[in-house]
């Protein structure tokens, strides 16, 4: 133990048996429920976090995605590949850097949520990205996710709130690792750090 200001306090020490634990919901410094973090945020509301987010973000955006395949076990670029062209320019309003932007920054906060919009012929020509917070994935006790849900105004308060239905396959749910408190989200870095 430690005097902190004429207090006397444990110090920390992850090679013990009782504070060994590595992940945040997991340690001595307890678990915090998802509601209580509804009221701290997301972290992307600091200025460190949003720094350190573009350097990221950026980084990411700045190699071109290709599509490739096996040609006699060569690789062979497949140019104006229709997949290519779409990240390229996803939608009219958004750039594949400004795409890339939104991955990044949602995947470490929340999770990124792409809409399928689909031609008559039933081609995605467009990715619209969603607003996370909004966005709440459903499933039953056979299969993890069977839709989506998107609220019009908050999702953190169902009652008289409008929200629209969406099937699994209308969405790309990119998610970085698993929220031991629903599986059916994934389990953001800044999550862990608030």
């Amino acid at each position: 133990s430690r005097e902190i200001q004429g207090k006397k306090s444990l110090t920390f020490n992850q090679t013990t048996g009782q504070d060994g634990s590595v992940m945040g919901y997991n340690t001595g410094s307890g678990f915090i429920p998802d509601k209580m973090l509804k009221e701290i945020g997301d972290g992307t509301g600091n200025s460190a976090v949003v720094s350190c987010l573009n350097v990221l973000a950026t980084s990411f955006a700045e190699p071109r995605i290709k599509v490739c395949k096996y040609v006699d076990g060569d690789v062979e670029v497949v140019n104006n590949h229709p997949v290519s062209e779409l990240l390229a320019r996803p939608n009219p309003y958004t750039s594949g850097s400004l795409l890339a932007h939104y991955i990044i920054t949602a995947l470490n906060a929340e999770g990124a949520y792409l809409f399928k919009n689909r031609s008559a012929s039933g081609r995605v020509v467009e990715l619209i990205p969603l607003i996370p917070m909004y966005v709440k994935p459903r499933g039953n006790e056979k299969q993890l996710i069977t839709h989506y849900e998107y609220y019009v105004k908050d999702s953190n308060k169902i009652q008289g709130n409008e929200f629209k239905v969406i099937p699994s396959t209308e969405i790309v749910h990119i998610r970085q690792g698993i929220d031991p408190n629903n599986h059916r989200k994934g389990f953001a870095p800044l999550k862990a750090v608030l």
